[in-house]
């Protein structure tokens, strides 16, 4: 198996949780690579010549998880990240049950964090983000995926509460300094 890595955080939620934001904070405070699954789907839709709307996201993500399997799809997104053997990670974009078992196996210090912001702000976050209307934001919310990656809640190391975020990072910028 390659990739063999140091330190692992995964971060899961829904979609408008601050789960982009929380990643970029903690790979800067840290020495750490971010490391985006949907940064990963984005390049194949360009490479394809696909637009890369939310939409065709979600459906690429799952295909190329459905053909590749979970150790594949990982490998792919560590390769597409330049990741090397024994590098501390910060995952944005934890999605899917299987692939958060996949990264597991690959890290002996493996946390996954979910963001368990109330919908209706996700919602709100996500209209305002991506200038969509409210019943486009809510249809994305409802999509199949995104019901799925609420299943990561009950698998996660740490749950946090929206104010709870702030506090959180704090700790971990200030533990991970001194490892």
């Amino acid at each position: 198996m390659r990739f063999l890595l140091s330190k692992l955080i995964g971060i899961a939620g829904p979609l408008g949780s601050g789960k982009s934001s929380l990643t970029r904070a903690i790979a800067s405070a840290l020495p750490a690579t971010r490391v985006s699954f949907g940064a990963f789907v984005v390049a194949r839709a360009q490479e394809d010549g696909t637009d890369p709307t939310r939409e065709v996201l979600q459906i690429l993500g799952e295909r190329l998880l459905t053909n590749c399997g979970a150790a594949k799809f990982v490998e792919l997104v560590l390769e597409y990240h330049k990741v090397g053997d024994q590098e501390t990670i910060v995952v944005d974009g934890v999605r899917h049950v299987a692939v958060w078992h996949e990264l597991r196996r690959r890290s002996a210090d493996a946390t996954l964090v979910y963001l368990d912001v109330p919908l209706d702000l996700c919602v709100e976050r996500l209209r305002v983000r991506d200038s969509i209307s409210l019943d486009n934001a809510q249809s994305q919310m409802s999509h199949q995926m995104e019901q799925r990656a609420s299943c990561l809640r009950d698998l996660a190391d740490v749950v946090l509460e929206h104010g709870e975020i702030a506090a959180w990072l704090t700790r971990v910028i200030a533990v991970g300094r001194s490892d």
